[in-house]
């Protein structure tokens, strides 16, 4: 019986443990293709990672990251992808980012001593 115990309390802190995992993918929308190096945000907390070269990412929510927070998947040339904490507690995730233009300033190159 004391055995039993003991696995039941050592099953159930393991359920526990991996809740705050987050693992998926980052890939493009029309084709596909993992999105390397993906930024990925809990904005209210400025704490976050980035995705792997085959655009894979894995994490920790951190202990005090709560459901309503927002959740930035952002990398240039491509559309950020807002999510909640929520919603990041259903891994595996596929996040997929569409591609997007985006309009630079002007800027003027000149040579010569200023």
């Amino acid at each position: 019986m004391k055995y039993l115990a003991s696995l039941l309390l050592l099953l159930s802190s393991l359920s526990s443990f991996s809740q705050g995992l987050v693992n998926g993918k980052v890939i493009n929308a029309t084709s596909d293709e993992p999105v390397s190096f993906v930024n990925i945000i809990i904005t209210d907390l400025g704490k976050g990672t980035v995705s792997n070269l085959e655009g894979e990412f894995n994490f920790r929510l951190p202990s005090n990251a709560q459901d309503h927070m927002e959740v930035v998947f952002s990398h240039i040339g491509f559309h950020s992808v807002h999510l909640r904490v929520a919603d990041l507690r259903n891994s595996p995730l596929q996040i997929r980012l569409i591609a997007g233009e985006y309009d630079l300033d002007q800027a003027i190159v000149q040579w010569g001593i200023s």
